[in-house]
């Protein structure tokens, strides 16, 4: 390909014309319709400047720079190397809204062409120093830096995230206000996640098969595998990987498999409000006698209630009719009333010794439990007593409300009782 001034002055035996057209090419911007000029010979028409005719009708220039003769030719995108001369692109590069990271504060040492970083406050570095909050590209020509504008956005790489220049004057992590669309921002990343979220249940190791992405678990107290060293965490799948919300004083969770509110209290997930466990009022009654040393079982339920639900079963003595006997023994006799768990040797909790007793000189007198037992209150049904007793781990429990013979050797009969309590389940705050 000729160009007009080779056309205008050729070079031959007739037309010494070299200095000529060298001393007219250096005065001239050449212009060509590709940056390929791999054929074209620039040792005797040193053109300052050479401009691309692109199709689309831009005209982008490019510029002679004697001091740089080690820059390879990348095709037009910064540099064209035509005869051993280097020409650098002039105008600002169009670049993609992409960089690197907006947290690199000390300029890189060795960066590639395009190389992009959101420059952030304080700098360092010969070309970065003073360029706090721009974003600077690497080119063939050095560092180049475009001002932000308002609502500018930039992917950055290193984290996954859109940053934005708010009107304040600096860059933030996420889309501007308005720019978020519905389901688009997992709870992971929102600063305060809680609000409320839905939890299929309690566990120590994920699922075996991989959930619905979004699905979320309460990390027990001892967990393993992928769950390790999150306890009381929340669990949520991404669809790729398990991510980890760590609790706060007062975060709610809905646990779907208890269908109840849970908060996060003192390092624990307790309910929230805790709920009865069972509504219903219990009855047993003997018209006759019945003659104890030991345990006597009056009224018993099998409950499960776990620690998260409550911190205890709390059980009212709705009615209480009854007299106790004393006889056939000369020491003074105490009779206790209390709860017992399963069959242990022992009551659980609080326990009532207060009133049940028989003197030395007693004998089968009839002797009544409480000295109104038999006035009305009792029977509409008006709380007579109430035990606390804790809840010790998540496993099925009988409670029984019993008596049982504490102190003396008179024999004790318990006649013509009737009795009715509730179970349920409490917390109390330490």
């Amino acid at each position: 390909m000729a160009t007009a001034l080779e056309n205008a002055f050729p070079l031959n035996a007739n037309w010494p014309a070299a200095v000529v057209r060298s001393k007219l090419a250096e005065a001239m911007i050449a212009v060509f319709d590709t940056p390929d000029l791999s054929g074209e010979d620039f040792s005797i028409q040193p053109y300052p400047a050479i401009a691309i005719y692109g199709a689309d009708g831009d005209l982008t220039l490019y510029a002679f720079d004697a001091g740089d003769t080690t820059t390879a030719d990348d095709g037009g995108v910064t540099c064209i190397v035509v005869s051993g001369r280097r020409y650098k692109r002039s105008g600002e590069l169009i670049v993609r809204d992409a960089a690197i990271s907006a947290v690199v504060s000390a300029q890189p040492p060795g960066p590639s062409f395009g190389d992009t970083y959101i420059i952030p406050a304080a700098p360092t570095g010969n070309d970065w120093a003073s360029r706090a909050k721009t974003v600077a590209t690497f080119t063939a020509r050095g560092w180049i830096f475009r001002q932000p504008f308002v609502g500018m956005m930039v992917y950055v790489e290193d984290e996954d995230a859109i940053y934005h220049y708010a009107s304040d004057g600096n860059w933030r992590a996420g889309l501007p206000i308005g720019a978020i669309p519905n389901s688009s921002i997992a709870p992971t990343k929102l600063q305060v996640p809680f609000a409320i979220l839905k939890v299929e249940d309690v566990r120590n190791a994920p699922p075996a098969g991989a959930p619905t992405a979004g699905t979320m678990y309460q990390v027990g107290t001892a967990p393993t595998g992928i769950f390790a060293g999150h306890v009381s965490h929340i669990a949520r799948w991404s669809g790729a990987a398990y991510e980890f919300i760590v609790p706060s004083e007062g975060d709610t969770i809905y646990r779907k498999d208890q269908g109840n509110l849970f908060t996060y209290r003192a390092g624990a997930w307790v309910v929230t409000i805790p709920r009865t466990a069972v509504s219903k009022i219990y009855y047993a009654s003997n018209s006759g006698g019945t003659s104890f040393t030991g345990f006597v079982s009056l009224v018993s339920k099998a409950i499960t209630a776990t620690p998260e639900m409550g911190t205890h079963i709390k059980i009212d003595l709705v009615v209480f009719k009854g007299s106790l006997s004393f006889g056939g023994g000369t020491q003074a006799t105490t009779v206790e009333l209390g709860v017992r768990k399963d069959t242990e040797s022992s009551f659980t909790g609080e326990v009532d010794s207060t009133v049940f007793s028989g003197s030395a000189s007693s004998s089968a007198s009839g002797l009544t439990l409480i000295a109104d037992l038999s006035t009305n209150q009792y029977a509409q049904g008006l709380t007579v007593r109430s035990f606390l007793v804790p809840i010790p781990d998540a496993n099925e429990h009988t409670y029984s409300i019993s008596i049982r013979r504490a102190s003396g050797n008179k024999a004790v009969s318990l006649n013509n009782y009737t009795i009715g309590c509730t179970y349920s389940v409490i917390s109390i705050e330490p």
